[in-house]
C-alpha cells in the first residue's frame, strides 16, 4: 500500500550534471525518509540523464519540460505533481545536509498553522573558496510589506510550503520572462500577501553555491528583473499605500544601493561611479522618512 509523503522535493535542473549528482545525494541521504524526489529536467543536453539514471530510488521521479528559461515553470510542474503533504524546493547546484527534513519536520511539528518554512544556509563562492554563514528572516505579522521594503529574506533551496495552503491559494511561480532570475523573490511577496506564516529556523542545514553561472549573480538583466518586481508590487499589486510613487522610490533606493555595492565588490568601477552619481542626484531626498498611509 502506498503511503502519502510528508515531503516533495522539487529539484529542477537544465545543464548541472557535474553538480546534479552530490543535490539528488544530498536528498537521498536524508535521515529523515518519508519523501518523494521530483527531478524536473528542461530537456538538458549534457549527461544529467545519465545522472539521474544511476540512482535506483522508487523516490525518484524524472520529469521533462521545455521551460523557454522559466525555471519558474519547472517549479510549477514540481507544484503540481506533488505528492507531499510539504513541498521542498532544491536547486540543483545546491545541496543539503542529511538533518535536513528531519529538522524541518521537526519544527513543522512544534509551530502552530505555519505555512512557510526556512532556514540558515553556507553560502559557498565556486570561485574564491570563500564560506559565509547566511541567516534568512525574520519576518513579523506584516510580512508583504517587510519583503517588498526590506528585500527577500528566503531562499528557494532552504524553503518549504505547505501544499494545502498552495492548493487552498492557487499559489504557482509566475512564468514571466521579466522575472527571470527574482521569480523566487516573487514568489515569496505572493505568499505573503495570501496571508502565509512563516516560521524561520536558526540552523544551517544546507549549502548554496556561488559560481559564474548561477542565474542570480550579478548582471544586467537581474536589476533590470527586479526593478520589474518592484514596480510592478509598488504600482500594481501592493494595497497597504496609495502613495506609490514614494513607496517606489524607497525600495528602488534599497535596490540601486545593492547594485553599487555588487558593482564595488566586482571591481567595475566605472560603473560604480556612475551608478553612485546617478543616486546621489535623483535619489537623495529623505526617503526613508516617508510615512505610509493607512
Amino acid at each position: 500500500m502506498m503511503t502519502t509523503p510528508f515531503f516533495t522535493v522539487v529539484l529542477p535542473t537544465y545543464n548541472h550534471a557535474h553538480f546534479l549528482g552530490e543535490a539528488i545525494e544530498s536528498v537521498l541521504n536524508q535521515v529523515y525518509t518519508n519523501f518523494e524526489l521530483l527531478i524536473i529536467d528542461n530537456y538538458s543536453i549534457d549527461n544529467t540523464d545519465q545522472v539521474i539514471a544511476s540512482f535506483s530510488d522508487h523516490r525518484i521521479r524524472a520529469l521533462k519540460i521545455h521551460n523557454n528559461g522559466v525555471i519558474a515553470a519547472s517549479r510549477n510542474m514540481g507544484i503540481i505533481e506533488a505528492k507531499g503533504e510539504w513541498i521542498a524546493f532544491l536547486d540543483s547546484d545546491d545541496i543539503w545536509y542529511s538533518n535536513k527534513l528531519l529538522e524541518v519536520s521537526k519544527a513543522i511539528q512544534s509551530a502552530s498553522d505555519v505555512d512557510v518554512l526556512c532556514h540558515n544556509e553556507l553560502f559557498i563562492n565556486e570561485n574564491s573558496g570563500r564560506k559565509t554563514k547566511h541567516k534568512h528572516g525574520p519576518i513579523n505579522s506584516s510580512a508583504y510589506r517587510i519583503l517588498l521594503i526590506d528585500g527577500n529574506k528566503l531562499s528557494t533551496s532552504s524553503s518549504v510550503i505547505s501544499n494545502k495552503f498552495v492548493k487552498n491559494t492557487n499559489l504557482f511561480f509566475r512564468e514571466n520572462k521579466n522575472l527571470i532570475t527574482v521569480e523566487d523573490y516573487d514568489f515569496w511577496l505572493f505568499c505573503a500577501k495570501k496571508g502565509a506564516k512563516f516560521y524561520f529556523i536558526d540552523e544551517i542545514l544546507g549549502e548554496y553555491r556561488m559560481h559564474s553561472s548561477n542565474a542570480s549573480q550579478i548582471s544586467e538583466i537581474y536589476y533590470k528583473n527586479l526593478n520589474f518586481l518592484i514596480k510592478d508590487h509598488c504600482f500594481k499589486i501592493q494595497e497597504f499605500t496609495i502613495q506609490k510613487q514614494e513607496l517606489y522610490e524607497i525600495v528602488s533606493v534599497r535596490v540601486n544601493l545593492s547594485y553599487i555595492k555588487q558593482l564595488f565588490r566586482k571591481r567595475k568601477y566605472s560603473k560604480f561611479l556612475l551608478e553612485t552619481c546617478k543616486l546621489l542626484l535623483f535619489k537623495s531626498q529623505p526617503l526613508f522618512h516617508f510615512t505610509f498611509g493607512s
